[in-house]
């Protein structure tokens, strides 16, 4: 009976959680005795119940009453977990990651003991679930509080347990959608180097590598080569100095008698093809002929040669065009065969291959140019479910090529190729869209001004993408939407927020990301032929501000930079004054883009936004500061001084006073729009500049 009335008490606070949190004081009382009950079942409910309010927590009274049952909760979950019983601790993981990713910061005083605990958890769970479960939570405190990781000095134990979970044997190590001990381990080493200042791991993570690497158990080795793999992009500066060492493991390691090495090294590799640059294109005779060597071994496991293929495309494409003319040749014969094969994982890496080949040799692919796209347009003729992949992967191949060889060459192509990609969009595949306005963004580029012919299509075709609701699920935390649908269901507009969830599923995502990289491309290339379709792209810029997911953001700021280049190509200033047609489009786009300075979440897109900022007032001067008024002052105001949404941190005092350096890339940018404001304005600069330098001293 107890577990019942836990039970509909939890109910009660997932359904009427405003009204539960009114009374906290009796539901901590409830909750407490639930949490010390000899029934597991009893404390699992406890758990969920605290899970399903405190997303309702408002005052202080209420949140300081609410933390109170953390402790509690803890003990609670360490009684269990010391019994044997891992598995039924469960809920109270799963409650402590829904309390890390909460904007109410209950757990701040409890981080440390809590990370020490699920260390513990992680390591002696034999559960992988659960392990990962316990993991998920360390590594959301890492990303979100480093330095109260550094100060408790945990960064070696949260070093050890991610090195432990690399060398874990597991089942079957090609499984690539499976969750493994490995993926684990890498993630959180990953998110350290993104977050911890290196001097507290560089020294470590590379010692164990090379002490990994000379292992004698195969998984030794695999979890070394990992290593490596999980901190090149991060530590790129630093691994250029150990390159060569890094490049005789890894291509050693190519001949391990082990499959599941070998698939290690090649992502070691593609790892450091793809962040050691340029210093490892010096390398290319070495590594060229070991990246076919391998591929053409006889026997060769099929997950090495997927792998690499990888890494041979990644290393092929950033090669510059001189050297990478020297390997047309083999590399087309090579990816030419592979195409042609039956498997068909090796044909969508092979034509990869090609469309690597292409980016990097340019005119030099013309002897192969009808070849390709014989092949290309065949698989973009499949409609088949199974093919649905390859089929993209050529549409993307294709745009590839018609920006490498050019108009004259690729022109003659262009019908049936456009002609494919409008039957893409029948098949309902997102990854087919995608690769679709890649497509077109490439033919933006290169047919240039001829292609404002097909915009009306194309365009509109992005903006329907961008205006879809595809993809997006709405719900409620307990999956009940019945409450939606009453008009008497909820007090106000924030009570139904509070209820609501909502998910996007990564395929509309990137689907949308590339739609409006797309329409960027058209305004970047199409000159004039652009001017017909600015009010609708700027109508929904404004549209996509404050779209859920960054990657779109991004879009947005690359859409609003393109439109006041394209201003000051078609419309300079006369005799120091806009032209109408640029007062149009600036007048248009620059607002938005002070608006998402102002209040955009993401670093890097405020950053890409302030770029744009700085180019109209480069271009176009005193007539585009005063056609803004006092919002760049404002603007300018806010990020100086570190108070955009952005740059908000939610930690303590203490926590924010250790954090590390200011964000060079987006204070960078702000600094460079205030240079190109001093220069448009002369001496008129003299009161923003007097606003402004107190803030500035800090940077220095």
């Amino acid at each position: 009976m107890r577990t019942v009335g836990m039970l509909l008490f939890r109910a009660m606070g997932e359904n009427l959680g405003q009204t539960m949190v009114q009374s906290i004081n009796v539901f901590a009382q409830v909750v407490s005795a639930g949490l010390k009950d000899p029934s597991v079942r009893v404390r699992a409910e406890a758990f969920r119940a605290m899970e399903g309010v405190v997303c309702y927590l408002d005052t202080k009274e209420q949140v300081t009453t609410y933390q109170k049952l953390i402790p509690l909760a803890v003990n609670s979950a360490q009684q269990i977990f010391k019994k044997g019983n891992v598995e039924e601790a469960n809920p109270a993981l799963e409650l402590f990651n829904h309390l890390a990713d909460s904007p109410v910061p209950v757990l701040e005083p409890y981080l440390v003991p809590l990370v020490k605990f699920l260390l513990e958890v992680s390591v002696k769970a034999d559960n992988l679930a659960i392990a990962d479960t316990a993991m998920r939570f360390v590594q959301s405190v890492v990303e979100a509080k480093p330095q109260r990781i550094v100060r408790a000095q945990l960064v070696p134990d949260v070093l050890k347990v991610a090195f432990s979970f690399l060398v874990k044997p597991d089942d079957n190590p090609f499984l690539v959608d499976e969750n493994t001990p490995q993926k684990t381990g890498v993630a959180m080493i990953a998110a350290m180097v993104e977050s911890i200042p290196y001097k507290h791991l560089y020294r470590p993570c590379l010692q164990t590598s090379v002490k990994l690497i000379k292992g004698q158990s195969p998984h030794q080795r695999r979890a070394g080569l990992a290593i490596i793999a999980a901190i090149a992009e991060g530590f790129s500066l630093l691994l250029r100095e150990c390159l060569p060492q890094l490049l005789d493991a890894s291509l050693g390691l190519l001949r391990d008698n082990h499959p599941m090495v070998r698939v290690a090294a090649c992502v070691c590799l593609l790892q450091l093809c793809d962040h050691i640059q340029p210093d490892i294109r010096n390398h290319h005779e070495r590594l060229i002929k070991a990246m076919v060597q391998t591929l053409d071994r006889q026997g060769e496991h099929p997950m090495v040669r997927v792998r690499m293929t990888s890494a041979l495309c990644a290393f092929v494409e950033s090669l510059d065009k001189e050297v990478a003319q020297q390997y047309v040749k083999p590399l087309m014969t090579k990816f030419g065969q592979m195409v042609n094969g039956r498997d068909m994982e090796m044909r969508k890496m092979a034509v990869g291959g090609i469309q690597a080949v292409a980016i990097a040799a340019e005119e030099k692919f013309l002897p192969y140019l009808n070849d390709a796209m014989r092949a290309m347009v065949f698989f973009m003729s499949q409609t088949q479910d199974e093919m649905l992949e390859l089929r993209a992967a050529a549409t993307d191949c294709v745009g590839c090529i018609a920006a490498a060889v050019g108009a004259n060459a690729f022109g003659p192509m262009v019908a049936r190729v456009l002609t494919l990609a409008d039957q893409n969009f029948k098949l309902n595949f997102y990854a087919l869209n995608e690769s679709t306005f890649r497509l077109y963004a490439n033919l933006a580029n290169c047919l240039g001004p001829k292609f404002a012919q097909i915009l009306p299509k194309v365009h509109g075709y992005a903006i329907k993408s961008l205006e879809s609701m595809d993809g997006v699920e709405i719900r409620a935390p307990s999956n009940d939407m019945s409450a939606f649908h009453r008009e008497d269901a909820f007090e106000n507009e924030d009570d139904l927020l509070r209820q609501m969830e909502y998910s996007i599923r990564s395929g509309a995502v990137d689907e949308k990301a590339a739609a409006i990289q797309a329409i960027a491309s058209f305004a970047e290339f199409t000159g004039s032929g652009f001017l017909p379709f600015m009010p609708k792209t700027i109508e929904i810029c404004k549209d996509c501000l404050e779209y859920p997911h960054e990657w779109v953001r991004h879009g947005v700021a690359a859409v609003l930079h393109e439109l006041i280049k394209s201003a000051h190509k078609l419309f300079p200033n006369k005799g120091g004054q806009m032209q109408q047609g640029a007062k149009a489009i600036v007048g248009g786009a620059l607002p938005l883009v002070l608006e998402m300075m102002k209040l955009e979440p993401d670093k890097q897109c405020c950053a890409e936004a302030a770029e744009a900022a700085t180019c109209a007032v480069k271009n176009f001067g005193m007539p585009a500061l005063q056609a803004a008024g006092g919002a760049f002052a404002e603007v300018l105001d806010i990020l100086l001084q570190e108070k955009g949404p952005c740059q908000a941190y939610h930690g303590s005092e203490e926590d924010e006073k250790d954090e590390a350096d200011h964000d060079e890339v987006l204070i960078d940018r702000v600094t460079d729009l205030l240079s190109a404001i001093a220069k448009a304005s002369g001496p008129g600069f003299e009161p923003l500049f007097r606003r402004v330098t107190p803030h500035l001293l800090k940077f220095n």
